[in-house]
């Protein structure tokens, strides 16, 4: 269960914050145990917001992956 694996890593999402679920836990992980991880990133293209370059769609997988993985790691699964 993600949640199990959120809470045994120390993973506390505020449901209250503007910030979406996801970019909590991206931003956890980038900052507890993948930091030198080199992120996909991605250049936008065009609208208002034209050559920004953001974190890559794929990241929210790969940061619920790694949380889960971590949570096996510290319960010995």
């Amino acid at each position: 269960n993600v949640n199990h694996a959120r809470k045994s890593v120390g993973l506390k999402v505020d449901r209250k914050s503007d910030v979406s679920t996801k970019d909590q836990i991206l931003k956890w992980a980038k900052n507890h145990g993948m930091e030198r991880f080199d992120w996909p990133m991605k250049t936008l293209k065009s609208g208002p917001r034209k050559d920004l370059v953001i974190s890559h769609e794929s990241c929210y997988d790969i940061a619920d992956a790694f949380v889960i993985a971590r949570s096996c790691v510290l319960n010995g699964r």
